[in-house]
């Protein structure tokens, strides 16, 4: 699990838009596409700037029904599979 206070941000090459209350988004570079719905949506808004993981959970735990370890296990897990897709940027504080 990355720690909490790691830096997330978007890939820049990446444009997205939102449709029918989900986000689809497009790498320029791969031509790989993602589509965010729900929390993931909401990760995916909260990440306009970068920003630290434990920054996502607090305003996440805000919205959602979710344990404070429960949040920074499955908002790791997303970030990570994501940053190997090359649609994160993960940096040190």
């Amino acid at each position: 699990m990355i720690a909490p206070s790691t830096i997330v941000s978007r890939n820049t090459a990446i444009i997205d838009s939102t449709l029918d209350g989900e986000v689809l988004a497009l790498d320029l570079g791969s031509g790989e596409t993602f589509v965010f719905e729900g929390v993931a949506k909401a990760i995916w808004d909260l990440m306009n700037e970068p920003v630290a993981i434990s920054a996502i959970c607090a305003r996440l735990r805000e919205s959602f029904d979710i344990g404070a370890e429960q949040c920074l296990t499955e908002v790791s897990r997303f970030v990570e599979a994501l940053a190997e897709q090359n649609a994160f940027v993960l940096s040190a504080p």
